[in-house]
């Protein structure tokens, strides 16, 4: 297939205007004011007999399955089920359960808290999409990347930023920004860059979502082969990330372009400085990032939030609740918290329940008091410790 696209692209003779695609509503989510090389859709299908080995090579490295195979078992029956009908319905939803649910249920009875289903869903989820779905590629100009407003992920990218000089660079060349979409829906964008004849190509800083297999959209396994950066990017005057980088052919001078007004190689300072997010899918400022072990990714401190109960950054979705370990209030995840009528919101790790008080009472504090049948806070003026158990004080006798 990469064949027939570098042919293609070496006789177009012109570029289409994408404001006719959006203006007849050929192709509304086109970048506007971009001129557009080559169109092509593909529809991708793994056959329902192989999902389950393709799923199982995805998912078994995780950690919830180590030693326990029965459960990783259940997961992919369970995912098995719900691609089958994915096929034949085109929905992960029936009328009376999900894909989603029936994983969750799995997953609670592995770990009651459900603490990691969200990226745990996310990955399976994931896998669905990649298995079975149709994508359009649309190949744009380079100045495309300016245009580009929906895609997020490309809004600090030092191509449109702090250094123009790669556009230039990368302007004077046989590149293209390739968009994908899945549903209409922008996804993730790549440079594509020919040699001088249109008889290679080089795919690189791919952003957004991370396919398993990028080199499905362009071409098979034998047409494309992963290639190393520090290879690639001494020979190119424009920056090139550490990432999946794919070629046709292990002669990278092919793509070594005499170019005008540039006689230097340029360096981006600013990359050298960056860590990649997978919550952002784009690269950030080290000097702005910070871990979070959570989220498995770097955050932007702005969008960071401390929580001391859980000694990690959290990224959205959080609370701020009673912690009582530190007799002050913290932040934890959603999934951490009970509601209580007297703090609002406490950590259910440090509370349990009392049918006294019909609320929780902080398991700092909680004394079982067998003459109320329940727990009880110890600081309850109406309590007494004797012989070692707290009862009722005798004026308050009528609480029984």
């Amino acid at each position: 297939m990469i064949k027939t696209i570098l042919n293609s692209l070496k006789n177009s003779a012109f570029e289409f205007n994408s404001n006719a695609l959006i203006k007849f509503k050929l192709f509304e989510p086109a970048i506007p004011d971009s001129g557009i090389y080559l169109m092509y859709s593909l529809k991708f299908e793994l056959n329902r007999n192989k999902f389950k080995g393709y799923l199982k090579e995805i998912i078994e490295s995780l950690d919830i399955f180590k030693l326990n195979g029965n459960f990783l078992d259940e997961i992919l029956d369970v995912s098995h089920k719900w691609y089958i009908f994915y096929l034949d319905n085109k929905t992960l939803y029936s009328a009376t359960s999900s894909l989603k649910s029936d994983l969750r249920k799995a997953f609670k009875k592995r770990i009651p808290d459900l603490k990691g289903f969200d990226r745990f869903f996310e990955k399976i989820y994931n896998a669905f999409i990649e298995a079975y779905n149709v994508y359009t590629i649309v190949f744009y100009n380079t100045d495309a990347i300016q245009h580009n407003d929906n895609f997020h992920q490309d809004r600090n990218s030092c191509y449109i930023n702090e250094r123009l000089d790669y556009l230039r660079a990368i302007r004077q060349t046989n590149s293209y920004y390739v968009m994908i979409y899945k549903n209409d829906i922008p996804v993730t964008r790549v440079w594509f860059l020919c040699d001088e004849k249109y008889e290679n190509a080089l795919i690189f800083n791919p952003y957004g979502h991370k396919f398993r297999n990028l080199a499905k959209f362009f071409g098979d396994q034998n047409e494309l082969m992963e290639v190393n950066r520090n290879d690639i990017s001494k020979l190119l005057y424009f920056y090139v990330n550490d990432d999946i980088i794919l070629s046709t052919t292990h002669d990278y001078n092919l793509f070594s372009y005499r170019l005008d007004n540039i006689g230097y190689k340029l360096i981006c300072q600013n990359y050298n400085d960056m860590v990649y997010s997978e919550i952002y899918k784009t690269y950030i400022p080290k000097i702005r990032a910070v871990y979070s072990k959570c989220c498995n990714s770097y955050l932007d401190k702005n969008d960071a939030t401390f929580s001391y109960y859980l000694q990690d950054y959290l990224y959205r979705g959080v609370k701020c609740v009673y912690n009582f370990d530190i007799d002050n209030f913290d932040y934890v995840p959603s999934d951490c918290v009970v509601e209580s009528k007297e703090y609002t919101y406490v950590i259910k790790d440090q509370v349990v329940f009392s049918t006294f008080y019909d609320d929780y009472v902080p398991k700092k504090y909680a004394v079982y008091c067998d003459q109320v049948d329940s727990y009880v806070d110890m600081r309850d003026n109406r309590f007494i410790q004797v012989d070692g158990k707290l009862v009722v004080k005798s004026q308050d006798l009528a609480l029984i």
